[in-house]
């Protein structure tokens, strides 16, 4: 599949979460960046410039609406993308 297909089909995910407008905002400006990598919670962070609170709520978010999954082996708090 192509990576912009790949992209775009996430960014529509988080469109589709019930979350608030600002919130799904913040949440597609980690896409791009992150897209093919395994992240943490200190990347939303450096991304985002947000708090750790807000940053936490964010990986939650996405995490249960299936956008990221956690990656085993790497250590605790690791996802990447959902590629479906």
């Amino acid at each position: 599949m192509n990576i912009d297909v790949q992209i775009n089909s996430i960014k529509g995910r988080i469109e589709a979460l019930s979350a608030a407008p600002r919130q799904k905002e913040a949440l597609l400006k980690l896409v791009e960046p992150l897209f093919g990598k395994v992240f943490g919670h200190r990347e939303v962070l450096m991304i985002l410039g947000c708090a750790v609170a807000t940053g936490a709520k964010y990986v939650a978010i996405l995490e249960s609406g299936g956008v990221i999954e956690p990656v085993q082996g790497l250590g605790k708090g690791k996802y990447r993308f959902a590629v479906k």
